[in-house]
């Protein structure tokens, strides 16, 4: 429905500018009317709001009266009012960078309503939801603050890997990890492990089949798309099943309260072992497509000492670290054996990465 001025965002001042990057190859730039900021709206490729208590330094600048950075908007349409300069946008129109910005100032201004507040905006015109994506992504990634999360989370729409991951945590009632992974950009209370471990854990149990990424949060997307496009969706999605299920029902997922005692639930040991199963071919069936775990090395596996000192700490380390303990993983599970010891794939490495030890807490 088609708002009328007096229902609109309203804009000061206001002048159009060319813009060859904007798809209407205009955008209009003014000062928001503060009356309107609550009919901005915001899509699902926004980060969440954050509380008061961490935006320190917008609050010092409203309380210094000092003017914030312009914010961006998209207007999914281009029918606007203008009158002596004022313009009233008749569209829908999208806070696409600077939500914390607007619901602060809301907050600022509710508490402190005599105070005096500017705050610019650009606005593009004929905006889509992926136009406003991509925009959002390329200015977050400029100023290095977005969690990869949520980088992840906006490639849902598009990517098949990704989209297979998010609707298992978030539909599968079954699955250990449904509601336990962090899609946004803080981990909150119940959830054990980032999107990003959990895509980077799903990589290198197939990186006998697709190679695993070691590098930015677009190059893991493309790992999965891949792999998928290798093993198809339903069998990507089984695998992983059998593999969260293995550590559920060796260790518990389900049962955990507390992400800080379940080492097994940190990226280095969910990478080590994700690893040492796909470097061996004991664990595969189907052209080396599916995941299968027997009765005896399962047995084997659960016997393994994971709240041993040596573990915990190599499980909280990096580097050197996770090869060191991917050897005690392959050797506890060949220990005692004369025969039948674990086969591995011809020219597999078990070194680690040089990343952090453990992202769970990546914002």
């Amino acid at each position: 429905m088609t708002k009328t001025p007096l229902e609109a965002v309203r804009l000061f001042n206001g002048a159009l500018d060319d813009a060859s990057d904007s798809p209407a190859g205009v955008v209009l730039r003014g000062a928001l009317a503060l009356d309107t900021l609550h009919l901005l709206q915001t899509d699902s490729y926004q980060r969440e709001v954050q509380p008061m208590s961490s935006q320190s330094r917008i609050l010092d600048a409203l309380t210094k009266g000092e003017r914030l950075p312009d914010v961006v908007l998209g207007m999914r349409g281009h029918n606007f009012h203008m009158r002596e300069g004022a313009f009233s946008l008749k569209d829908t129109t999208y806070i696409v960078d600077g939500l914390q910005r607007i619901s602060t100032i809301i907050q600022y201004k509710h508490q402190n309503p005599t105070a005096e507040v500017h705050i610019g905006a650009t606005v593009h015109m004929d905006t889509t939801p992926e136009w406003e994506s991509d925009k959002f992504h390329k200015l977050n990634n400029w100023r290095n603050k977005l969690s990869p999360n949520i980088l992840l989370r906006n490639m849902h729409k598009t990517n098949d890997g990704v989209r297979m991951l998010y609707g298992l945590s978030l539909n599968d009632r079954a699955f250990p990890l449904h509601h336990r992974v962090s899609w946004q950009q803080r981990m909150t209370k119940g959830e054990l492990i980032t999107a990003l471990n959990f895509a980077k854990t799903v990589g290198y149990l197939h990186g006998h089949k697709v190679a695993a990424s070691r590098s930015q949060v677009d190059d893991v997307a493309v790992g999965l798309q891949k792999l998928v496009d290798a093993v198809g969706v339903q069998v990507a999605k089984d695998n992983v099943r059998t593999f969260f299920d293995l550590v559920d029902t060796l260790w518990g997922i389900k049962s955990v309260q507390y992400k800080e005692g379940a080492i097994y639930m940190r990226g280095t040991f969910l990478g080590v072992l994700a690893r040492l199963l796909s470097n061996h071919e004991d664990f595969w069936q189907n052209d080396d497509k599916r995941l299968f775990i027997n009765v005896d090395l399962k047995r084997k596996l659960s016997q393994f000492k994971i709240y041993d000192p040596e573990v915990v700490r190599l499980a909280g380390s990096s580097g050197q670290a996770q090869t060191v303990l991917y050897i005690m993983m392959r050797d506890h599970l060949d220990k005692g054996k004369r025969s039948g010891r674990l086969t591995a794939r011809a020219g597999v490495t078990i070194g680690g990465e040089e990343d952090d030890a453990d992202d769970n807490n990546a914002e």
